[in-house]
């Protein structure tokens, strides 16, 4: 559990770390989630290579008891706003073990990176994260930490046999 903390409830066991780097949980927490909540429910392929090519990652660890709980990673982008480019964090594998959903630690995950972020940051910034229309517990987490919606879009699936 090597990293920085950026929260702890010593009363609760609970320690969030922030690494440079992924961990092997992490790999495995990711790989076998299934993903959303109703509807459309799917899977994550290609694990490490998505992870591992993250754009400027930090990797938040939530540990409950010593165990690893969740997860979140956040990517350093800059937006463009009004002519003027800002620092962004882009919320994104945020997930959490399923032997410790149901407790309330996914949203002090959330609370927490977002409370760090904001303490850390000279001046304003954009945190934002995509999230499927049907998944129902991370449009919650989303309207706890205060995020707002700012635009929908629908993905069509296609493909040909001779592109």
């Amino acid at each position: 559990m090597i990293g920085e903390i950026i929260f702890e409830k010593v009363e609760d066991k609970i320690i969030i770390t922030k690494h440079n780097s992924a961990i092997p949980e992490a790999y495995e927490l990711i790989e076998n989630l299934v993903w959303g909540s109703s509807g459309p429910r799917f899977y994550k392929i290609n694990t490490h290579v998505k992870i591992d090519n993250s754009v400027n990652p930090d990797f938040l660890y939530l540990w409950k008891n010593g165990d690893f709980a969740g997860m979140c990673t956040i990517s350093h982008r800059a937006v463009c706003l009004a002519s003027e480019w800002l620092p962004s964090y882009y919320l994104q594998f945020f997930s959490m073990n399923p032997k410790f959903q149901g407790q309330g630690l996914g949203n002090i995950l959330v609370e927490s990176v977002r409370d760090h972020y904001q303490n850390i940051s000279s001046h304003s910034v954009v945190s934002y994260a995509y999230i499927e229309g049907e998944n129902v517990r991370s449009d919650k987490v989303a309207h706890f930490i205060k995020y707002k919606q700012a635009a929908k879009f629908k993905t069509i699936l296609f493909g040909r046999m001779f592109p």
